[in-house]
């Protein structure tokens, strides 16, 4: 989760507590092994882990840092689909905002996934 604040916290803390990995039957080999899978470069940030980054900038002690973490995906989120650069994939290299639309167009292709719309 190199773009996910919350999520990069919640391995974070999985990661540093036992007990937090008990109370949710995570054995050690489920969380130790992993680290941040770095997959959008944010110039903005100069970050190609921008979740990890502006969480330790904020100080961000826990996933329980709600308002701080919410402040920071509201960041990422922005930045990356307007600036962000796919570092990974069939779309690397290219823009987020360009390579979103190319995604779902292939997904769709494929048979792998499908249009829909929510109402409001």
């Amino acid at each position: 989760p190199s773009d996910a604040p919350a999520d990069y916290a919640a391995l974070k803390d999985a990661k540093k507590d036992k007990n937090f990995r008990d109370k949710y039957y995570l054995s050690d080999e489920m969380v130790e092994p992993f680290d941040v899978v770095k997959i959008i470069k944010i110039d903005e940030f100069n970050s190609e882990q921008s979740a990890v980054d502006l969480c330790e900038k904020y100080k961000v002690k826990s996933q329980n840092d709600t308002a701080k973490l919410e402040e920071i995906k509201g960041l990422v989120y922005k930045y990356g689909f307007a600036q962000g650069v796919m570092l990974v994939g069939d779309f690397k290299g290219e823009k987020v905002s360009i390579a979103k639309e190319k995604c779902q167009r292939q997904l769709v292709k494929k048979g792998l996934a499908a249009l829909y719309w929510e109402p409001e």
